[in-house]
């Protein structure tokens, strides 16, 4: 089997994946791509266990119908690329926060927040397989909660006030909210 995980970042998915596919015996070669250096760097000095490679995503260096998994992890899926090179009975797996993800952390950041409808915005080419909510919560200190506030999509809107009161105040019950969802092509 051919895998790539899109956007693999500092390489952390893949540092957990690969030795779990080992262990149930998946004979699998695995990608890792980014256009980031600095992710790059990182996911080397990890010693993430796959071809890693640097590159613009808006031309990836596979024949079509090539690769037979494509994982998307906390991450859009952009482009029509992924499409490409996905064998026809292959797969692309997306991991995408839910609607109440960091649900307590957003609420600081967005005093009025509201839930809404989640929404996908797929490619046409694509259509949905399987889909899987994992919800939990957890503890976290304020520097956890500031981590995360970091490492989210909204974090750019926090401002140093903001930051220092996320820091200052544990979360006793942060919601965790993922959604798995497995594509395949529409044929």
């Amino acid at each position: 089997l051919q895998h790539i995980d899109y956007q693999c970042a500092d390489g952390y998915y893949l540092r957990q994946l690969v030795p779990a596919l080992v262990e149930a015996k998946v004979s699998c070669q695995h990608w890792g791509i980014t256009d980031a250096e600095n992710a790059i760097f990182a996911a080397a000095k990890s010693e993430t266990p796959a071809n890693l490679l640097l590159l613009a995503l808006k031309k990836l260096p596979f024949a079509s119908q090539s690769v037979d998994i494509v994982t998307v992890l906390d991450s859009p899926l952009k482009g029509k690329e992924c499409i490409r090179i996905l064998k026809d009975d292959g797969r692309i797996v997306l991991l995408q926060p839910g609607i109440r993800h960091l649900w307590q952390i957003k609420q600081q950041v967005y005093p009025d927040l509201v839930e809404k409808p989640l929404q996908l915005n797929l490619p046409n080419d694509v259509e949905i397989e399987a889909q899987q909510q994992v919800v939990f919560t957890q503890s976290v200190t304020g520097e956890q909660a500031l981590t995360l506030l970091d490492m989210s999509v909204f974090g750019w809107r926090a401002n140093d006030q903001l930051k220092h009161q996320v820091k200052s105040t544990a979360i006793s019950e942060l919601e965790f909210d993922w959604q798995i969802i497995t594509l395949k092509k529409r044929l």
